[in-house]
């Protein structure tokens, strides 16, 4: 089953996480795993309120223009995973400054504001209709 969760792999962590361009003294690695395969990751780093994505990458995938429909289910994962984790730490925005993701991320509601791809992070999660209650 496919999972994605901060990384306890201290080596992976730090040997992606020092060719990034980090702005906050938090960051994190979330990985995409399934029967121990990395499938891929997301680097986040709160900054403010802001969530920034310096890197995401989806294992033996080039073209982020035209996933598979694997690929764009581990991309769906990975996008809410960070989401989900600035959520929980009370962040308010997803701001990503790699604008070769543009393809990958519009998809998910990110608009380009001042060369970078913005998106308010309730805009992920959005209630379920069929949840819906008058209380």
């Amino acid at each position: 089953m496919l999972c994605v969760k901060p990384t306890n792999d201290e080596k992976l962590k730090d040997e992606i996480l020092s060719t990034l361009d980090i702005k906050g003294e938090s960051p994190a690695l979330l990985a995409a795993t399934e029967n121990d395969r990395l499938l891929g990751y997301v680097a986040v780093d709160p900054v403010g309120y802001d969530l920034y994505i310096p890197a995401l990458s989806i294992t033996d995938c080039s073209d982020y223009e035209n996933l598979s429909q694997d690929e764009r289910e581990i991309a769906e994962y990975l996008i809410r995973a960070a989401g989900n984790y600035g959520y929980n730490r009370m962040l308010l925005n997803i701001c990503c400054e790699n604008l070769n993701l543009k393809p990958l991320l519009s998809r998910f509601g990110f608009k380009e504001i001042d060369n970078k791809l913005s998106l308010d992070i309730k805009h992920l999660f959005k209630k379920c209709e069929n949840c819906g209650s008058n209380h």
